[in-house]
């Protein structure tokens, strides 16, 4: 608990000894579960060595990518129809023959959307002519490397990396990056020739949503931007840190999860707000059960593969039923998560005779990394093993997570338990969308 509370110290006082370039670098963004230019600052804050090789290659990512993507508005949408905007991401799968589209962030379709425009920008790369509903605008991504921007990139990389502005030039290259840029001036021209006087979206505190954030008050100041916590906070929530450029309130699936940014991560309790949770209904369309979920970011394959073992081997024969692994679904193209993958299901394959179809333990499931599944995991009644490859970041530490019984299975292994259900995910049956924009 000491370690969660001295890196927590160390991320606010940095926070605030850079206060005016704080709101919207990706330096500030203190993610835990990706490799990105805030992680590096986690690891020095909870005294972690970081490989020479990891943050030569995490720098130039960073850099390297702030002018890769780009987005473009080819729609003839006319936006003077509309009073609210709903910014979200774009799913392909989600778009149906006739047009229309499920969201599925705030679990709604289009067509159910009146006087509200709907704004996707694409995941990936994503080109489309065939018919879509009049209140759907589907952002055109590009990617295409700078290369005189990125030999610039590369030099300034060489020649100040032990300089002490080096750490000025990585902010001042990661603000200024053509996503933001772009998706800034599609807002601000659809606004101006528009009655828009509400914009929500699916908040997780991203530099971009902060940049949004903060030019479109000074902007519009009347205009009333809303964010939505569609998910739980991660274990280590430490990127939900108040810097003065968050959206003028903020809703969140469960009463727990706003005591947690309240009470540690600096909000004014007006400005959050707990609701049934617009996307997780108490009637589950899959199945979470028998399971083995993979995490967004794998800080070590090798690790998780060995800690599933130690797991599985430290329990009688059948104790687990026949499990199946579960890639992120915004992983199915990562190299790094396919080979973790196909080694598990070898693993399972080779070791087939200790799982068992009819084990008594039907609602087990392993979750790997740092993920909020495993929140949703418990709120659905299943008995959660969590394997950590980077326990301090990674596990759900009693700092935070208060209504949470953990118990420490072996080293980098735990279980938990919820204790009292509704607290940290309010499940709902339908859909509560018009009490935001009320």
């Amino acid at each position: 608990m000491f370690i969660h509370k001295n890196i927590l110290n160390l991320a606010i006082k940095y926070i605030k000894r850079h206060k005016k370039i704080a709101n919207f670098s990706s330096n500030f963004f203190l993610c835990s579960w990706y490799d990105n230019l805030g992680f590096l600052c986690l690891k020095e804050f909870a005294g972690q060595k970081i490989p020479y090789w990891f943050r030569i290659k995490t720098i130039l990512k960073e850099l390297i990518f702030s002018n890769y993507i780009s987005l473009k508005n080819n729609s003839k949408i006319n936006s003077n129809n509309y009073e609210n905007i709903i910014l979200s991401y774009f799913f392909p799968k989600n778009l149906e023959k006739n047009g229309n589209y499920f969201d599925k962030y705030f679990s709604i379709k289009a067509n159910k959307l009146k006087k509200t425009l709907l704004i996707l920008i694409p995941v990936d790369d994503f080109k489309y002519n065939g018919k879509i509903n009049n209140n759907i605008i589907i952002l055109q991504k590009n990617k295409k490397i700078n290369f005189f921007i990125l030999l610039k990139i590369l030099l300034d990389v060489i020649l100040n990396f032990c300089n002490s502005i080096f750490f000025l030039k990585l902010h001042r290259i990661s603000v200024n990056n053509t996503f933001d840029k772009n998706l800034l001036q599609i807002l601000i021209s659809l606004i101006k020739t528009s009655k828009i006087k509400k914009i929500l979206y699916p908040f997780e505190s991203q530099p971009h949503q902060n940049f949004i954030n903060l030019k479109l008050k000074k902007i519009f100041p009347k205009i009333r931007i809303i964010g939505y916590m569609h998910t739980v906070l991660p274990p280590l929530p430490l990127e939900y840190i108040k810097k003065g450029c968050e959206p003028d309130i903020l809703f969140v699936n469960g009463d727990n999860q706003k005591k947690i940014l309240v009470n540690k991560l600096g909000w004014p309790s007006n400005k959050v707000k707990s609701i049934p949770s617009l996307r997780f209904k108490k009637k589950l369309s899959g199945d979470m059960t028998k399971k083995i979920f993979l995490p967004y970011f794998l800080e070590s394959e090798d690790k998780f593969l060995i800690l599933l073992k130690k797991l599985i081997f430290s329990k009688p024969k059948y104790f687990f039923p026949k499990l199946e692994v579960k890639n992120h679904p915004s992983m199915h193209n990562s190299k790094r998560h396919l080979n973790l993958l196909k080694k598990i299901n070898y693993f399972l394959v080779q070791e087939k005779k200790f799982f068992r179809s009819s084990s008594k333990n039907k609602n087990i499931s392993i979750f790997l990394g740092s993920t909020a599944s495993v929140i949703e995991g418990l709120e659905r009644n299943l008995k959660v093993y969590h394997i950590c490859s980077n326990e301090i970041f990674e596990k759900f530490d009693k700092f935070y997570w208060k209504d949470l019984k953990v118990t420490r299975v072996q080293k980098n292994i735990f279980k938990y338990k919820i204790l009292k259900k509704g607290k940290f995910i309010r499940l709902s049956k339908g859909n509560n969308l018009r009490k935001i924009f009320n």
